[in-house]
């Protein structure tokens, strides 16, 4: 989720960012420069702040998961089923 959206801002704000660095540089205008960095950071931070709230977002649904998998656990645990070396099975492991 995180992943996908950077991989899918990072390529185009570098691409618009890079030419209008070049833009700039052929120019040689100072203010034209100043706004393109100003642009930048602020770009740069509404990227952080996506990526923020999507792993926001992430954790959230991860440890609603964790009452699930604890209770999936000890369902198994309680299970008689034993594979063919006797063991118990062992699918859920919590760490």
């Amino acid at each position: 989720l995180v992943q996908s959206t950077v991989q899918t801002l990072v390529p185009e704000i570098v691409g618009n960012v890079t030419a209008q660095a070049f833009k700039v540089a052929f120019t040689g205008d100072a203010a034209a420069a100043a706004e393109l960095e100003a642009r930048a950071d602020g770009v740069g931070k509404s990227v952080d702040r996506a990526v923020e709230k999507q792993a926001g977002e992430l954790e959230r649904r991860a440890m609603a998961l964790c009452p699930r998998l604890r209770a999936l656990g000890r369902a198994e645990a309680e299970l008689e089923l034993r594979l063919a070396d006797g063991s118990r099975l062992d699918l859920v492991r919590l760490d």
